[in-house]
């Protein structure tokens, strides 16, 4: 195009930013930007509004932050983009704080940049947050708006309020299968399993097809339930019936429910014949299982296997350690951790991991408010 005399325009910029941020190319995104501020193109917001995007999917948050700074016009989309990309990567505080910059350019949330920040609520169960997001939603006629309504169900369901969340999810006129999963992990996450599977069977009698994550959702609680024989029904008829393919996340999701239930052996044997490279959350699941039944031999194998395939990952050490102290050997615990230490790693008293993952947040750390929010 170049070549032949053509400059790219608004639209083509955009579509080539886009393109560098999916294939996740940080130099071609510096030459795009370097043209930008040759060709002076970042005046246009919608190519500014491209780099800003492009450069928070990479995680160069400090150099989104600076593309902003220079706009001349700033916009919702803007400001949304860089919170939705903050909140996907687990920035929920940073994603939160966004809201007073918007308010400081005098820059109204919309119905996406809401339930953008509604989900950053969900991810850190922040009820006083989500609480005045949620008034806020009222006070500016956006409550009605499904991805709104969908991140509502998400975030009083992460955060333990299954009646408000219920709510919620009844004030969905036509709810979709976003708002289906977000009521089934609400209810799973806080033991409401008969409730859950109950949500599973009307989604199915409204005739929502259900989709990969449903399934891990109906896994989770079946698992839960201690509903082993369920559980395998739902696994093993997943392509014939919902035709969903088994993925990796289902086969952890299968390891933990034989594991907590346990049949250790058989959750080992999953991992040993399933069509998929073990990668290092499920040779954690299956060592939480151990510890669980306190399985000392098959907890060191799973241990090792894990650290063999992501060696900074300190859980592995502190849930070994776990396993040797519940099973009266503190010597080893002690030794154990003293391991971890000498590896320069350190506890994370956070999450240590996300079990199954996608939507299912059982592990989430407590996070403090974030305050002073301008809303």
């Amino acid at each position: 195009m170049r070549a032949a005399g053509v400059q790219p325009n608004s639209y083509t910029l955009s579509s080539i930013l886009r393109a560098c941020s999916v294939s996740k190319s940080h130099s071609e995104t510096l030459k795009v930007h370097g043209h930008i501020i040759k060709t002076k193109a970042g005046s246009d917001t919608v190519v500014a509004n491209a780099l800003v995007d492009a450069y928070a999917t990479l995680g160069m948050v400090d150099d989104a932050w600076r593309v902003i700074n220079t706009m001349i016009h700033r916009d919702v989309i803007t400001y949304t983009s860089l919170a939705t990309r903050m909140k996907q990567m687990g920035h929920y505080e940073m994603a939160l704080n966004v809201i007073n910059c918007m308010s400081g350019a005098d820059i109204k949330m919309d119905g996406f940049s809401l339930a953008s920040f509604l989900s950053a609520s969900a991810g850190l169960a922040t009820m006083e947050t989500g609480k005045q997001l949620h008034c806020y939603s009222v006070k500016a006629g956006l409550g009605s708006g499904l991805s709104v309504s969908n991140a509502l169900v998400d975030l009083y369901g992460k955060c333990g309020c299954i009646a408000d969340a219920q709510r919620a999810f009844g004030e969905i006129s036509q709810p979709d299968i976003v708002s289906w999963n977000g009521l089934i992990s609400g209810l799973a996450s806080n033991g409401c399993i008969s409730s859950a599977l109950s949500a599973f069977d009307d989604m199915r009698l409204a005739e929502i097809k259900p989709d990969c994550v449903t399934v891990l959702l109906v896994l989770f609680a079946c698992s839960r339930g201690g509903l082993v024989e369920l559980g395998l029904e739902y696994f093993h008829s997943m392509r014939e019936k919902y035709d969903v393919a088994p993925q990796l996340d289902h086969y952890v999701g299968l390891v933990d429910l034989l594991g907590r239930a346990g049949r250790l052996e058989n959750a080992m044997e999953v991992i040993m014949n399933m069509p998929f490279k073990p990668d290092a959350l499920i040779y954690k699941t299956l060592l939480a299982a151990c510890r669980l039944h306190r399985n000392i031999a098959m907890g060191e194998d799973m241990a090792r296997r894990g650290i063999e395939l992501d060696p900074s990952d300190p859980a592995f050490y502190v849930v070994l350690a776990n396993l040797y102290d519940d099973s009266g050997q503190p010597d080893l615990a002690k030794r154990t951790i003293q391991s971890m230490k000498e590896r320069g790693l350190a506890k994370n008293h956070g999450q240590c991991w996300k079990q199954p993952r996608r939507r299912i947040d059982s592990y989430a750390a407590k996070h403090e408010n974030v305050s002073n929010l301008n809303i």
